[in-house]
Order: C-alpha cells, then sequence, then structure tokens
C-alpha cells in the first residue's frame, strides 16, 4: 500500500491526543477513547440509541458528530468546548431521550427528513444548523 497509514503515523496520534486531552471531562462522565475510536461515555447504560447522551464521534478535524454513522457535525472542539457542544445538542429532541431505533438505519423519518440533507452535501459533515432548524427541534417536544 502506498498511502499513509493514519492510524500510526506520528502527527495523527499527537493531533488527536492533545486534542483528547483538552476533552477530558463532559457533562460529568469522563470520556474514554471507545469503539469507532470516537469518545464514549464511560457509565456503560445503553436505553436505546445513545447518540449524544453516550457517545460523541470525534474526528481529527476536531468536528463533534453524534455517532459515526450520522455526518451531522454539532459543533467543533478547536473552537468551542465539547462540555458546550454536548448541551446544545442535547436542546434538540433526537439527541435528548433514547430512541429504541437507530438514527442512522432504522428511523425511516429521522432519516427522510434530517440526514437525507447530508447525501447530497458537498462537504461532510455538515453543520448541524443546516440539517435542524429551530421550528423543526420545537415540533418533535
Amino acid at each position: 500500500m502506498n498511502g499513509v497509514d493514519h492510524a500510526s503515523c506520528c502527527s495523527c496520534r499527537d493531533k488527536k491526543r492533545n486534542l483528547i486531552n483538552r476533552v477530558r471531562l463532559v457533562g460529568g462522565c469522563e470520556l474514554v477513547l471507545g469503539s469507532f475510536d470516537g469518545l464514549t461515555c464511560g457509565n456503560g447504560s445503553r436505553h436505546g440509541c445513545g447518540a449524544v447522551k453516550e457517545i460523541l464521534y470525534l474526528t481529527p478535524y476536531g468536528d463533534v458528530l453524534p455517532c459515526p454513522f450520522l455526518h451531522i457535525s454539532l459543533g467543533n472542539a478547536l473552537e468551542e468546548s465539547v462540555k458546550v457542544i454536548r448541551q446544545r445538542a442535547l436542546q434538540n429532541p433526537y439527541f435528548a431521550v433514547y430512541y429504541q431505533k437507530c438514527l442512522a438505519s432504522t428511523d425511516e423519518e429521522f432519516i427522510e427528513r434530517y440526514l437525507s440533507k447530508t447525501f447530497e452535501a458537498d462537504q461532510l459533515p455538515l453543520r448541524w444548523d443546516r440539517v435542524f432548524t429551530p421550528q423543526e427541534a420545537e415540533k418533535r417536544k
């Protein structure tokens, strides 16, 4: 393989380590590296879709995603704290409660209404305010 092995690239590892060190505590739970190389809350409690409540996925560029399969940026950890990003995301009714369906694969309404906006996007992840409007969020409450 002629490409760069980003998993072992010193620069990538150092950037990730520095970012992880900056986001140690969020909402009362310690963030640790978990599945999908994302950040997952260490409480281990799962009652449905844990997007934002139990897992945040952090891209190498600092974008904070609700899960690795939802290419929606909730904010950027290089520009604001993960705590602020998470608190804002928890105001969205889809992320405030545990849905029994996976938002990325089985919740047809969520996929059609919101996730489909990412399908033809020129650049991913798509900013959260381009996916959810305040009016749409209010309707779900």
